[in-house]
């Protein structure tokens, strides 16, 4: 599953140019991530595992997105109301950090993922298109026990 995240910063690192008329399908959002990635130097493989997940990560993340919404509208109307329910105002604000962990989890976790089954060029491309990089003049860790 592609972070939400790192989709974003590919596609703002290699904007494609908006064609007038209708917004592009999902099919055509997904080729120029897969576009996108390729211009960046992802290996083919990294490409397809990245480009698997994509899918699936958008739609838990769209899904999440709307309940958000729907949350952060029914805090409107009870916070608008007279008298203020104080107890339903709690409710929906608990609700709505609640969304926003789930959806920073969402993200962390298809950022681990995706880094797990990446080559080392494609990783450290992740992590620099993410905006983190390492130390390139620091020695490589020590194997950790076991490996």
């Amino acid at each position: 599953m592609i972070s939400l995240f790192l989709a974003a910063a590919a596609m703002q690192a290699a904007p494609v140019a908006a064609a007038p008329g209708p917004p592009p399908s999902p099919a055509e959002q997904l080729a120029q991530f897969e576009q996108s990635l390729r211009q960046r130097g992802f290996s083919e493989a990294g490409v397809k595992l990245i480009v698997s997940g994509a899918p699936q990560g958008a739609t838990q993340g769209q899904a999440l997105q709307a309940q958000g919404q729907a949350a952060v509208d029914e805090l409107r109307a009870a916070a608008s109301a007279t008298p203020v329910d104080v107890a339903r105002v709690a409710a929906l604000l608990r609700r709505i950090d609640d969304i926003s962990a789930q959806i920073a989890r969402l993200a962390t976790d298809a950022t681990v993922r995706n880094l797990q089954g990446l080559s080392e060029p494609d990783r450290r491309l992740l992590l620099e298109t993410m905006g983190l990089r390492g130390n390139p003049q620091a020695p490589p860790a020590p194997p950790g026990p076991g490996r």
